[in-house]
């Protein structure tokens, strides 16, 4: 999956460091099961390790603060662990910090203010990839293109082009209403209806996610 990356976190500003901290991605392992793996969805569940660099002011409540640095990260994508992250649990400090340090503890680098805590915790991530199917539910129908929201909050597109190629027709009734229908004649693509589809690419903005979809398909041949 081709993704603009953001800016190095060396590059964020300070105001922005404060309210936020600065998490850096240190390790991954996929822990999702066999069934989740083979089945539609996109969600993954890993365990990881990150790196949290708190202000000496944070340090009354070091977890309460690791977890408030992941709350604003949450419903945004991370580049580091290539998704969305969803949900997280179950925060461990790890004893060391690879490198840095071989005891417990936070660790202060050079004249930095910020002290450093590597943590491991459970998440639950959106990784949409280009080739999964992905289920959603129509929004709205253009002739340029359908809109579809999936699980209620990733935005995707699919365009007359692929729309076309799939066998479907565009129509707009006298009446306004404008739906998608396949050569079938029994498949329609209109506001509520639902739709499976391939991701064909995936684009991220400031944390925020959308896909393009191809291969689409109605709610009968789900």
């Amino acid at each position: 999956m081709t993704i603009k990356r953001q800016p190095n976190e060396k590059n964020i500003s300070e105001e922005k460091h404060r309210k936020e901290g600065i998490c850096k991605l240190e390790h991954d392992m996929d822990i999702t099961g066999p069934d989740e793996q083979e089945s539609v969805s996109c969600f993954k569940r890993k365990k990881i390790r990150m790196l949290f660099s708190l202000f000496p002011s944070d340090l009354h409540d070091v977890y309460g603060e690791i977890r408030r640095s992941l709350k604003v990260k949450l419903l945004r994508y991370m580049v580091g662990i290539e998704g969305v992250l969803i949900a997280f649990d179950d925060i461990k400090l790890v004893t060391s910090v690879p490198g840095l340090s071989k005891t417990a503890g936070g660790v202060i680098l050079n004249e930095q203010p910020q002290v450093h805590y590597l943590a491991e915790l459970d998440t639950l991530l959106f990784c949409p990839e280009v080739g999964k199917i992905v289920i959603g539910n129509v929004t709205e129908c253009y002739e340029s293109h359908v809109g579809v929201l999936v699980h209620n909050f990733f935005n995707a597109s699919i365009t007359s082009d692929h729309l076309q190629k799939a066998g479907f027709s565009f129509l707009d009734d006298d009446f306004g209403a404008t739906t998608w229908i396949h050569k079938n004649g029994s498949t329609i693509l209109a506001p509520d209806e639902t739709v499976k589809f391939i991701v064909e690419k995936v684009h991220e903005c400031a944390g925020t996610i959308s896909m393009e979809g191809s291969h689409p398909s109605g709610c009968s041949n789900l």
